[in-house]
């Protein structure tokens, strides 16, 4: 990663040194200006070896503890800097060899020599002190953690080289490299490595891809390939392309002749036979001087921003990551503005990449963290944003993790690293186990606790959108897979239960895998029961009190849509039976009547007339089902229109003459004269919320009395008016009725 930034600045190519010759301090020096730090390392090494100058050991010992620094050596650094930390007064010194351990991973032994650090300058680099034994202890606590992340050294697109800086293209995986290059271009060498940085494609397979979810998946690369019309005679690298892949716009360092000491950013156009060439007089607009450095571009996905890292005026310490608006209108860009205090820091914040939600990931070396430059995300709109969140292992490690890259849906992407040998960059790639989120719906009865089957489940988001309806099975249970970033609202229904309460989960901001499991309670609902609707003598109209029982019988209606019922009208015993059936079934005719008025739906509703078969009491005309004594009150309560439930299962169109007593006939009349000539028992009613097989208990039959003997010579009341309360009837028994079923009585 030291080799990046020093590339950033634009170095220029230098001679390689010869160290043939005896080391001295001068030639030491020299290999310092072009940035050998390896042969410096040694050549102040063997200083250190033949002085016995103790100041100038500990120089020495200073010396070449950061020539491997510089060098990516930081095994050797450390052994260094702590020959030189133990006898130095120079808290800087003594902070470097702390961060060296870090970078071995020696976290906890940092932990302790920072602590050390603390007490032997306690005015000294407190801040700084304090953020490194914070990113140690969290990488002693991230290590072991459940991670998502499966990471992977990309082997066929890394060399012997630096490979790094990966950004997604049309045609395949762009990076940029200094391996060596088809044009044989020499370079310089920092520590073994000669070329100068060119960039290089992996173009996706088509063939192999064929729709695969993460088409960039590393069986789906081949071989990398030099993209030669970008080529410079120095430093190229670190792009970033519109949303079409028709425009890149392209780091380039040292100018056209290699003398310039800094780097821009230009602006390339996709040909019919590759880029455009860069044009050395048109940089971008902001790269407007020949000081400072520009470049590791990243356009957002609208086009509409660039972010880019510079040392620009302005800068709040090393390199900042700064971004400037495209003006439509101009077709330029606007001023650079510095992303702040909360991404850039003191020290370097590089290779920035916006991705399409607006999340922005960055490395630095300013932000507390477990090695050299750790990635982080923050999220904002260009000049406010988030807190920046450490992605923790095993994306940074005590190395340098920088040039992190990730598709729309973040499962899948690539970074650059310098873990494996903590000099050398590679390119890593990252894919994410899946998230699955599952949910358990439980139901239950909330009075027995018992497990409450098919139950209705409906799922919404809380806008009143049903998303999806789940049904329990015979156990009251049922599982569902559900999505990721979702707020779910659920509850349970059932008929004749009332809805349980509102429960809510939801999966936003989850990062492991989770089942759900919510328990639902539903309330019975009990049926009311309705007492019986009576009747004035002789009369079929619903009287005030009346009315107030069936409102109550159309609430139960409204409330219950799936019940049908059975409107069962009965007289008393003072008429005809064949009067009496009739009046019975006016009656029962009027309470639908009244019921449909109410809003029932009349398909819901069946009228059956009963006419005396069903008395409520003994208060029977006949000799053997007479009870003397009987007043009007009694005669009363068998005036009356009772309900019965034929149905919990009703929907528009069923016929409810499936019900009918008689399964040739609906008529109970007519089936219950035939019942009576054979002597049978009289039927009951079973009211609304009861057992339709039940029956009500007759009410106590009085003390009999004898009955008045038949007055002589009387003749058949034909008509259908009926006598005045109170007269007493008689008659013959059953079985001597007249086959028109008139019976006689008195007036």
């Amino acid at each position: 990663m030291t080799k990046r930034i020093l590339w950033i600045l634009a170095l220029v190519p230098f001679l390689m040194f010869n160290n043939a010759c005896k080391p001295t301090i001068g030639k030491a020096k020299a290999s310092i200006e072009k940035k050998q730090f390896h042969s410096a390392a040694e050549e102040y090494a063997y200083l250190y070896a033949h002085t016995d100058n103790s100041k100038e050991k500990l120089k020495y010992a200073e010396l070449v503890g950061e020539c491997y620094k510089n060098a990516s050596q930081y095994k050797k650094a450390v052994v260094w800097y702590k020959k030189a930390s133990a006898k130095t007064k120079e808290p800087e010194v003594v902070m470097m060899y702390c961060k060296m351990l870090k970078a071995n991973q020696q976290w906890a032994e940092a932990i302790v020599a920072l602590q050390d650090f603390k007490k032997r300058f306690p005015d000294k680099m407190t801040a700084m002190a304090d953020c490194e034994i914070s990113g140690c202890e969290n990488a002693l606590k991230w290590k072991d953690l459940k991670t998502r992340y499966i990471v992977q050294n990309e082997k066929k697109l890394n060399s012997r080289d630096n490979d790094f800086a990966p950004v997604y293209g049309k045609d395949g995986l762009y990076f940029t490299s200094d391996r060596p290059n088809p044009k044989g271009k020499n370079g310089y060498d920092w520590s073994g490595h000669g070329g100068y940085y060119d960039l290089y494609v992996s173009k996706v397979d088509k063939k192999k891809f064929k729709g695969t979810p993460n088409p960039f998946a590393s069986d789906n690369l081949g071989k990398p390939q030099a993209v030669a019309e970008t080529y410079t005679q120095y430093n190229e690298g670190t792009i970033t392309f519109d949303a079409k892949g028709n425009v890149m716009y392209i780091t380039q360092c040292g100018g056209k002749d290699g003398k310039a000491i800094n780097c821009q950013i230009y602006k390339l156009d996709k040909k019919s036979a590759g880029w455009s060439e860069i044009d050395y007089t048109s940089p971008l607009p902001f790269c407007n001087d020949t000081i400072h450095v520009w470049g590791q571009p990243s356009l957002s996905a609208d086009g509409s921003k660039l972010y880019f890292v510079s040392d620009m005026e302005g800068t709040l310490g090393g390199q900042d990551i700064w971004v400037c608006n495209y003006v439509k209108k101009g077709k330029t860009w606007s001023n650079p503005i510095n992303l702040g205090p909360t991404v850039n820091t003191e020290k370097d914040e590089m290779y920035p990449f916006i991705h399409p939600d607006g999340t922005l990931y960055f490395a630095s070396k300013g932000h507390c963290g477990i090695g050299g430059f750790d990635i982080f995300m923050t999220k904002g709109d260009g000049t406010s944003w988030s807190e920046a969140q450490n992605m923790r292992q095993p994306v940074n490690s005590a190395g340098d993790d920088f040039a992190f890259i990730c598709d729309q849906s973040k499962e899948n992407g690539f970074f650059t690293s310098n873990r494996a040998t903590l000099k050398d960059d590679d390119i890593y790639s990252f894919t994410m186990t899946p998230l699955v989120y599952t949910l358990t719906v439980r139901t239950f009865d909330k009075n027995t606790r018992e497990l409450l089957p098919m139950v209705t489940v409906p799922i919404t988001n809380g806008y009143d959108t049903i998303m999806m309806k789940l049904t329990t099975d015979n156990t009251g249970t049922v599982k569902q897979v559900i999505k990721g970033n979702t707020d779910y609202f659920l509850y349970g229904k059932k008929k004749y239960y009332f809805d349980s309460r509102n429960e809510s989960i939801s999966t936003k901001g989850l990062e492991e895998s989770k089942d759900f499991v919510v328990d639902l309670f539903l309330e019975k609902q009990d049926i009311p029961r309705v007492l019986d609707i009576l009747y004035d003598l002789d009369k079929a109209n619903i009287r005030p009190d009346a009315a107030l029982k069936l409102d109550s019988v159309v609430l139960v209606l409204k409330n219950f849509p799936d019940i049908a019922l059975e409107l069962g009208s009965h007289t008393d015993c003072r008429a005809r039976f064949d009067y009496n059936c009739d009046l019975s079934q006016r009656r029962a005719d009027s309470a639908v009547d009244y019921m449909v008025r109410q809003g029932i739906d009349r398909e819901r509703l069946i009228a059956r007339g009963y006419g005396e078969f069903r008395l409520t009491n003994n208060c029977g005309c006949e000799p053997t089902n007479i009870a003397p004594g009987c007043d009007d009150a009694m005669h009363q309560a068998n005036r009356r229109t009772t309900t019965r439930i034929i149905t919990m299962e009703w929907k528009k169109g069923l016929k409810l003459d499936f019900d009918c007593i008689n399964t040739d006939s609906c008529e109970p009349c007519k089936k219950l004269l035939e019942e009576f000539r054979k002597g049978k028992e009289k039927m009951q009613d079973a009211p609304l919320g009861s057992d339709s097989s039940k029956t009500e208990s007759p009410a106590p039959a009085p003390t009999p009395t004898p009955a008045p003997a038949p007055t002589p010579g009387t003749t058949p009341n034909t008509n259908r008016a009926v006598p005045a309360p109170g007269t007493p009837r008689t008659g013959t028994t059953p079985s001597a009725l007249p086959a028109d079923t008139t019976r006689r009585r008195p007036r």
